[in-house]
């Protein structure tokens, strides 16, 4: 089967995509890791109710609270950029970054941030970049899911979802009784 795009274009855009995104994300992570992105929020909100501030407001107010929760933050976009960096990495930073994008998106969207805009850029970023790398995600995915030994993948074998149906259903029931 013949591809589409020439494979030397894939390449160059598989670099140039990761090191926009690991240079944007180090901008945003050692703002966290320094207290800045979201530290003047707590102290410049205190005279205020909550229902006087915006929903953007309120998420700034609950990160500027706990600098170290900000810090925290910040080191798991560090350790994302670090890992896009390097090629032999770069898938576990392709799917390290998901979540990440997905919970900023999440309280972009449902919070009204006004940076929603950066986001949804930067996702169709890594959407593109997990594309350019679908062959190799789906051989690593495959490989994290599957039981050595085995032909299928673990989660896909019909009696280990029911067990694991099972044990969930009875950590729901345990969690009920607490």
């Amino acid at each position: 089967m013949k591809t589409l795009i020439n494979p030397t274009v894939v390449k160059y855009l598989d670099y140039i995509i990761r090191f926009y995104l690991s240079f944007s994300l180090l901008i945003y992570a050692v703002a966290k890791i320094t207290n800045v992105q979201f530290s003047q929020s707590s102290d410049s909100y205190l005279h205020y109710k909550v229902e006087d501030l915006s929903p953007q407001d309120l998420v700034w107010v609950f990160y500027g609270y706990a600098p170290l929760y900000e810090i925290i933050l910040g080191c798991f976009q560090l350790v994302a950029v670090f890992l896009l960096v390097y090629d032999k990495t770069k898938l576990l930073g392709i799917l390290f970054l998901w979540p990440i994008f997905i919970n900023i998106l999440l309280i972009d969207i449902f919070y009204e941030v006004t940076a929603l805009r950066s986001i949804i850029y930067y996702s169709v970023l890594l959407l593109i970049l997990s594309f350019l790398n679908q062959k190799q995600l789906r051989i690593a995915i495959v490989q994290l899911v599957q039981i050595p030994g085995s032909q299928k993948g673990f989660l896909f074998n019909l009696k280990n979802l029911f067990i694991i149906m099972v044990g969930f259903a009875l950590l729901i029931l345990l969690s009920l009784t607490l």
